[in-house]
């Protein structure tokens, strides 16, 4: 470029200049001083060399995105050198516009942070060494004073920009063909440094509202302001205000989905860890069973010992170590992180956005001005929630991440398990397969079949090994009488039970489980009760000796029978349900009664046969709707079921059909 002929000329030349010097300080700043905190210099500085006096988060605190802007200054250099000889500076400022504006907000967004934990830093021997050197290099190597003043240089170049190109645009002709580049990248990079201070501005709030320890300061606003608020505290209006509400949601999402990965990882490897201890205790218990001593060992169940207890166990108390290293840690240090993210959308929402609903609202006069601490209220309001906006899309896709990865790797930890299990048990089979080549051409199943298939058919017969059958407990029933007949009706026999009687509600049905664990025992049936009012009609001499086993039930627990509509007359018609037989004998009342068109049969002795139609449930739910049968206390706490019924078997529709009860009754 040749000698500068005109202040248009100067103006360009000292943009150049002064972009070649702030070049050069961020390359120091990104090759020398950064390095040098973090790893020291073999120089010597006051006889001893230079040690490291930051750590890696302190150097990340304090130098930012350094690397960046350094990047990016010494390619915008040599631009500005090519646009100035081609004179089309503006156009080249309205391109580089959108790459310089990321790096710069960020680090001039954190200067004061980075500032301020420079100058808190513990004052030692290496961070005076170092800030020696830094003042040393910079005032041999650049304008800069001191360390301060080098960091503040980014901060200050792009408030300058502005004022560089208000002076090229004044020298510029109005013919000139870049002039309203000029014009349109001077008013851009003005947006653009408003733009950086108010990022700046809304790291301030961040700031402060996460060093508050509480929110005392703001309830006192809201006290102060107004106690009478009628306008409810929701912000629907702003899109913004939408946007930060549904990245709250998904953040809430991920939280509790993060909570329960660990939950459920953590529970798996205490159940495996738990499974593999009860693999173990069976082991020392079959080893008792098949009668392994120190005297009369077994190689082959040592074997089977030791793969557990040696390989088994150990793999899953690592499985779970592994899990708390890859697993529960990530996702504590993701829940730590979002802590803040939580705290600041809490402060929003709750403090901030209730202060600003009530200014909007707030008629306004001009005797009646809104209070200074309203307004701030407001604008912090405003202020973090454009920040949250445009972070926490970026606090969401790091929390994803972390939830991926984790995910992941429990996938992993869980295949590598499985398999370093499956391998142990193979070497065991491998060194328990025998040379004998018939036993070598059998499956595994068939070598176990021949082997306890005689243990096992002299195990069969056991009633123990069967399985278990559902039985209904006999209890003594007594429907005394009919309330509008004079003969008494008789006592259903009971059983003798071997556990005690506990008091059922009406709706349930006293049930046992029962093994019959000796031979059949015969039991005698109770002779029936005979009333006091009126003598028994002519009974056996003696009753029918009790089944060897409980009777199966004759009806399954329903709903009360209420819910059912009356039955109607043609039911006599349907197909019977099964077959039963009477085990006494009942006598019907004197005169003719019906119930539901049906009568009470007659059941003249024992093993007469009838087959069963319907189930209508418990006699005492019956009573409301009309059924005129007399129920004592004992009787409404024992289980029966009243029964529609017809008189013998294959008697067809033609057979007598009438009422009977299921404690007179046994099935067939």
């Amino acid at each position: 470029m040749s000698a500068p002929r005109t202040k248009r000329d100067h103006a360009l030349q000292e943009l150049l200049t002064s972009e070649r010097n702030h070049a050069n300080d961020m390359a120091l700043l990104h090759t020398v001083y950064c390095p040098i905190a973090t790893d020291g210099e073999s120089a010597v500085v006051h006889g001893q060399p230079l040690e490291p006096c930051m750590t890696a988060e302190d150097a990340r605190i304090v130098f930012g995105n350094v690397n960046e802007i350094a990047a990016f200054s010494d390619h915008f250099c040599d631009a500005i050198e090519e646009a100035i000889e081609q004179d089309q500076i503006g156009a080249l400022f309205l391109e580089a516009i959108t790459d310089m504006e990321r790096p710069y907000k960020h680090y001039i967004s954190r200067h004061d942070t980075a500032s301020s934990h420079l100058q808190h830093m513990p004052v030692t021997p290496a961070l005076t060494a170092y800030r020696a050197r830094v003042k040393e290099i910079a005032t041999t190597h650049s304008n800069a004073w001191d360390l301060d003043s080098v960091l503040i240089k980014p901060v200050q170049r792009l408030l300058k920009y502005p004022l560089l190109l208000s002076t090229i645009l004044q020298e510029t002709p109005q013919t000139h063909p870049d002039r309203e580049n000029i014009r349109k990248a001077h008013l851009a990079l003005q947006d653009l440094a408003g733009r950086v201070n108010e990022e700046r501005r809304r790291t301030e709030v961040v700031k402060q509202v996460l060093r508050q320890k509480s929110n005392k300061d703001l309830m006192i606003r809201l006290k102060s302001i107004s106690r009478k608020r009628t306008v409810s505290a929701i912000d629907s209006g702003s899109d913004e205000s939408v946007a930060v509400a549904r990245l709250h949601d998904r953040l809430l999402n991920i939280e509790t989905f993060a909570k329960q990965l660990a939950t459920d990882s953590m529970d798996w490897a205490t159940a495996t860890a738990g499974t593999a201890a009860s693999l173990h205790q069976f082991a020392l218990s079959l080893g008792r069973v098949l009668g392994v001593t120190a005297a009369a060992p077994s190689d082959a169940f040592s074997a089977f010992v030791f793969t557990i207890t040696e390989d088994v166990v150990p793999y899953s108390h690592q499985l779970a170590q592994d899990l708390v290293r890859s697993i529960l840690q990530p996702i504590t240090r993701l829940l730590d992180t979002l802590a803040p993210p939580f705290r600041l959308l809490h402060t929003l929402q709750n403090d901030l956005l209730p202060l600003h609903t009530h200014l909007i609202h707030m008629p306004l006069s001009p005797k009646h001005r809104p209070p200074s601490d309203l307004l701030k209220a407001s604008a912090e309001y405003l202020a973090l929630r454009a920040k949250l906006a445009e972070e926490l899309p970026l606090v969401l896709t790091m929390a994803e991440r972390v939830v991926a990865g984790c995910i992941l790797r429990l996938s992993r930890s869980q295949a590598g398990f499985y398999h370093d299990v499956r391998a142990c048990w193979h070497r065991l089979w491998e060194m328990l397969c025998v040379d004998d080549d018939h036993m070598l051409n059998l499956d595994i199943g068939q070598i176990w079949r021949e082997r306890w298939d005689d243990v096992e058919e002299r195990l069969q017969p056991l009633s123990i090994l069967r399985a278990p059958q559902r039985l209904i407990r006999q209890h003594s029933f007594a429907p005394s009488v009919l309330s509008s007949a004079s003969v008494p009706l008789p006592m259903a026999p009971s059983h003798t039970s071997t556990r005690s009687r506990a008091t059922k509600s009406t709706s349930e049905y006293d049930t046992e489980y029962k093994y019959d664990y000796a031979s059949p025992m015969e039991i005698s049936m109770p002779m029936p009760v005979t009333p006091r009012r009126r003598s028994r009609p002519s009974t056996p001499t003696s009753s029918p000796q009790a089944p060897a086993y409980r009777p199966q039930a004759l009806y399954k627990p329903r709903t009360s029978p209420r819910a059912q509509p009356p039955l109607p007359s043609t039911h006599k018609h349907a197909s019977p349900m099964y077959p039963v037989r009477a085990i006494h004998p009942f006598h019907a009342p004197l005169h003719e009664y019906t119930y539901q068109s049906y009568p009470l049969l007659e059941l003249a002795g024992e093993n007469e046969m009838y087959e069963v139609l319907k189930e209508c449930g418990h006699p005492r739910d019956h009573q409301s709707r009309g059924l005129r049968l007399a129920l004592n206390k004992e009787d409404l706490e024992q289980p029966d079921c009243l029964l529609l019924v017809r008189r013998g078997i294959g008697g067809g529709h033609k057979a007598e059909t009438g009422w009977a009860l299921a404690s007179y009754m046994m099935m067939v």
